[in-house]
């Protein structure tokens, strides 16, 4: 989670105005009840506003994110999952929340038709007027992490509330937008520094 995320974004220098929480995954499918007490633990010791927890999670964070928004619809404002999909058998509960899946169709990691099995499940619980459903053609796996480094993810998420159950649908996240992603981030430029400056001086050692 140090290495790319939301804690690496904020490393490189985004803001986000929030308390990050990021748990470590034993390699397992994660289990919404652990990562509740993780939540309530925290809640406990800071001031957190439990209208406006949000999750955001990837590859297996995605399924995270699906089982635990299923799992806890009543307590999180907005989730999204990015070329994750689901391993509850009841994802009913997706439907009262704000949610948005995206996948690539070239994931050969997660294939996409693991969120359209999320996707149809929810179609059949009911209505699904809060889902915002992304397919990118042609983009694979990793492409997707770019999204924990934009301005628009958390501006997403942030709009939405426990008080006010619809979804928004005014932002939107391309393709295009991931291209810039890690435009201006520090520790991404500091890294490329260090490694010429490494180059730079084993020149000088053999000169």
């Amino acid at each position: 989670v140090l290495r790319y995320g939301t804690i690496a974004a904020v490393k490189g220098g985004r803001k986000i105005d929030a308390y990050i929480v990021a748990p470590q995954n034993p390699g397992t499918f994660w289990k919404p009840e652990k990562i509740m007490n993780v939540v309530d633990w925290v809640s406990e010791r800071h001031p957190i506003d439990s209208t406006r927890i949000y999750v955001l999670g990837m590859s297996l964070g995605g399924y995270g994110t699906i089982d635990l928004v299923a799992t806890y619809p009543h307590r999180i404002a907005a989730a999204m999952a990015l070329c994750g999909g689901g391993s509850r058998k009841d994802l009913s509960g997706l439907n009262e929340v704000p949610l948005w899946i995206i996948h690539g169709t070239a994931d050969r990691a997660v294939s996409v038709n693991e969120s359209r099995k999320v996707k149809n499940k929810m179609k059949e619980a009911g209505e699904t007027p809060l889902l915002r459903y992304d397919e990118w053609t042609g983009v694979n796996h990793g492409a997707l992490a770019r999204l924990f480094y934009l301005d628009k993810t958390y501006q997403w998420l942030f709009k939405h509330t426990l008080n006010n159950r619809t979804v928004d649908k005014s932002i939107t996240i391309t393709q295009s937008d991931t291209k810039n992603a890690y435009k201006g981030f520090k520790h991404r430029s500091s890294s490329k520094n260090k490694s010429k400056a490494k180059k730079k001086s084993k020149r000088s050692t053999k000169k």
